[in-house]
């Protein structure tokens, strides 16, 4: 469905062949998804990270004292 809203977007709604419709709108789909889907994980590693880093540190701060 997102694949095919992206074609009709870009104007390449109509392909003769249904299988290649099909197959194409699947492919680019799933591409974007996945784009989308790794940005958001990425961003939560990222901040999850900076997170643990942050708490290591006041934890050897508080262990010096």
């Amino acid at each position: 469905m997102l694949g095919n809203r992206i074609l009709g977007f870009l104007g390449i709604g109509d392909i003769e062949s249904r299988f290649v419709q099909v197959a194409v709108s699947t492919t680019i789909g799933g591409l974007v998804a996945g784009i989308a889907l790794a940005f958001i994980f990425d961003v939560i590693y990222r901040l999850a990270f900076s997170q643990a880093k942050k708490g290591q540190v006041n934890l050897k701060r508080i262990l010096k004292k």
